[in-house]
C-alpha cells in the first residue's frame, strides 16, 4: 500500500545467481602444505561487460585452472586468482586448511640451535615453542635419527641412532642421556654452539624469513639481513645455490648477493637498474634458490637434472664441479673444495 500510494520509492534490481564452481590452490613448501578452496560465485567478463559463472569463464579460458590465474581478456593482464579476487574480478568465498611439515632437522642443529634440552631429554619446537620428549620429535619427523648427536667418543662421532643403540641416550625414557654410558664410552655430546646452516633448515626452523629476507640469529634474536647472516657464517652462502633469471646461470649466493640485494619485503632486486627480479619465497619454491646439499639424507640436487643423488655417486660420477662447489669443516673452521675433501680423506 505504500508503494501505491507512492510513500516509497522502490528500485528493484534483478541478479542473477550462477552455479557455485569450486577451485582447489594447493601451495606445497617445505614448512607447509597450504590448501586454499575458492568457492567461485561469479567471474567478470570485461570483455562482455558482464559477469558469468565459473565453469562458463574456464570454458572461456578467462580461469586457467592449471595455473590457477585470470585472464582479463580485454587488457591482455593475466593474474592470480587470489589478486583477481581482490580487484573484484571474481566472487569467491575462501577458506583455507595448512598442514604443518616436519622440521626433519639434524640432532647436531637440533642441539646446536639450542632446540634440545639436555637436562630433560626434550625438544623445543621453535613454531610453536611446545616441549616435547626427544622420541616424540623424532616421531613426529622433526629430528632425523641419523645425524650426529655425539661429537666425540672412545668410537669416534656417534650418530642419534648409534647413540640409542649403544644406550647412550635412553629410548625408554623419552630420549633423556645415560650419564653412566657417556662416562663409559668417553663421550661429549654436540656443543651448543652455532654452526653455518644451509638454507632449508633456516628456513624449516622459521629463523629465515622469506617474505621479508630477515634472519632471526637464534640465540640473541637479533634480525638479519642475508648477505650479513653469510658474512657472519650464519647461513651457509657457498653451498646455497640461487639461478639468475636473467642468463639462467647458476651461483652461489654468496657470489649472486654482489650483484643484487633483498628488500624487506623479500623482494629479490638487481643493484645494478634496481629493478626487482622475483621474491625470494618465489625463487625458493620453483628451486631456483636451494642448498645443494641435504645433509640429511645425505644427498646433493642437481638442477639441470631436477633430481637429488646420493654424494658419493654425485662424486663417482663427476655430476659436482670438484673445484668450484666448497665444504666447510666444522672442527677445523674452514672451507675446502671437493677435491682437496677427497685428497684429504
Amino acid at each position: 500500500k505504500a508503494i501505491e500510494k507512492k510513500l516509497l520509492d522502490v528500485e528493484l534490481i534483478s541478479q542473477k545467481r550462477f552455479e557455485e564452481y569450486d577451485l582447489e590452490l594447493i601451495t606445497d613448501t617445505i614448512t607447509e602444505k597450504r590448501i586454499t578452496l575458492y568457492k567461485v560465485h561469479g567471474v567478470r567478463n570485461n570483455v562482455l561487460d558482464r559477469m558469468e559463472s565459473g565453469a562458463v569463464a574456464v570454458k572461456n579460458q578467462i580461469i586457467d585452472t592449471e595455473a590457477k590465474t585470470y585472464t582479463d581478456f580485454s587488457t591482455g593482464e593475466t593474474m592470480t586468482i587470489q589478486e583477481a579476487i581482490n580487484k573484484n574480478l571474481i566472487e569467491a568465498e575462501i577458506s583455507e586448511h595448512v598442514e604443518r611439515k616436519p622440521l626433519g632437522l639434524s640432532m647436531q642443529n637440533a642441539i646446536r640451535l639450542g632446540f634440545y634440552v639436555a637436562e630433560t631429554g626434550t625438544f623445543r619446537d621453535p613454531a610453536t615453542e611446545h616441549y616435547m620428549a626427544l622420541m616424540e620429535a623424532i616421531e613426529r619427523g622433526h629430528i632425523h635419527v641419523n645425524g650426529i648427536a655425539f661429537a666425540d667418543s672412545e668410537q669416534g662421532p656417534i650418530t642419534l641412532y648409534d647413540a640409542f643403540s649403544l644406550g647412550l641416550i635412553n629410548r625408554r625414557d623419552g630420549g633423556k642421556l645415560n650419564p653412566v654410558k657417556i662416562s663409559l664410552y668417553r663421550a661429549r655430546l654436540v656443543e651448543s654452539k652455532l654452526h653455518r646452516m644451509n638454507v632449508e633448515d633456516a628456513i624449516r626452523c622459521g629463523l629465515l624469513n622469506l617474505r621479508t629476507g630477515l634472519y632471526k640469529h637464534p640465540h640473541s634474536g637479533e634480525q638479519l639481513n642475508l648477505k650479513e647472516a653469510i658474512q657472519r657464517g650464519l647461513i651457509d652462502g657457498q653451498s646455497t645455490i640461487i639461478e639468475h633469471p636473467t642468463s639462467g646461470r647458476f651461483m652461489t649466493l654468496k657470489e649472486a648477493l654482489d650483484g643484487i640485494r633483498i628488500d624487506h619485503d623479500g623482494q629479490v632486486i638487481d643493484s645494478y637498474t634496481n629493478k626487482t627480479i622475483t621474491t625470494l619465497e618465489l625463487a625458493f619454491n620453483h628451486r631456483k634458490l636451494f642448498s645443494q646439499f641435504d645433509v640429511n639424507a645425505g644427498e646433493v640436487f642437481l638442477p639441470l637434472q631436477n633430481e637429488s643423488v646420493g654424494f658419493e655417486k654425485a662424486i663417482r660420477k663427476n655430476l659436482l664441479d670438484n673445484n668450484r662447489m666448497k665444504l666447510f669443516d666444522p672442527k677445523a673452521s674452514r672451507e675446502y673444495t671437493i677435491q682437496d675433501a677427497i685428497e684429504r680423506g
